[in-house]
């Protein structure tokens, strides 16, 4: 499942990965600027909640923590 979002003037894709029980376990982040720091800071963080997402963090409390 691939969504495109903006936060301002950056914009962005989200593609998620389910796990075999259809709960979200790895999240991607694109930016549409190559080799920019706004591109690696969308990889650490897609990383980030990746792992947190595998490791039993709900999505929910991740959400939360950001807002």
């Amino acid at each position: 499942m691939t969504k495109k979002f903006r936060i301002g003037d950056f914009k962005c894709y989200a593609t998620v990965g389910l796990l075999e029980d259809g709960t979200p376990g790895e999240v991607f982040l694109v930016s549409k600027r190559v080799g920019s720091f706004e591109r690696g800071l969308c990889n650490a963080l897609a990383v980030m909640i990746s792992l947190s997402l595998q490791h039993g963090v709900p999505l929910g409390k991740l959400l939360r923590s950001w807002s």
